[in-house]
């Protein structure tokens, strides 16, 4: 049985945000000091730090311990939802 011909994939270019085109078109502008899409990023963060550090302290008594757990959960959520939300 014959073999099908290969075909060569083409990828897209990356996207890359912030930096300026080749025809020197500028990237959007935000409308104010901080960007909805940010400000909703860090609410989510300082929540979930909010609630990991008291839920942490609840069990163990041990405030080092809970800021420790807070700051990983705060760290984990803004990574996450920085390549989550578009």
């Amino acid at each position: 049985m014959p073999r099908p011909p290969r075909t060569r994939t083409v990828l897209p270019p990356p996207n890359l945000k912030g930096y300026r085109s080749v025809t020197g078109s500028s990237p959007p502008s935000s409308s104010g000091p901080l960007p909805t899409r940010w400000a909703v990023i860090l609410l989510a963060a300082m929540l979930a730090a909010l609630l990991v550090g008291v839920l942490t302290f609840a069990q163990t008594v041990s405030w080092p311990g809970s800021l420790l757990a807070g700051l990983a959960a705060a760290a984990m959520t803004l990574t996450s939802l920085h390549l989550v939300i578009e």
